[in-house]
C-alpha cells in the first residue's frame, strides 16, 4: 500500500482536494490535536477515498 507523507496541514488539504489520496494511506509529520484535528481529517480522507491516517506527533 502506498503512503503519502504530509509535512504540513496545507499539504494534507492539497492532497485531498486534488484527489491524490484515493486508495492510499496518509502519514502526517506535523503536530495535530487528536481531539480537534484527527476526527475531521479522517472523515475528509475517507470522503476522498483515502485509506489510513497516521501521525508522527499527536
Amino acid at each position: 500500500m502506498e503512503t503519502l507523507i504530509c509535512r504540513s496541514f496545507q499539504s494534507f488539504i492539497d492532497f485531498c482536494d486534488n484527489d491524490i489520496v484515493e486508495g492510499k494511506n496518509v502519514h502526517c509529520t506535523f503536530k495535530a490535536c487528536k481531539d480537534k484535528d484527527w476526527r475531521w481529517m479522517q472523515i475528509y480522507l475517507e470522503e476522498k477515498r483515502g485509506k489510513d491516517l497516521t501521525f508522527s506527533l499527536i
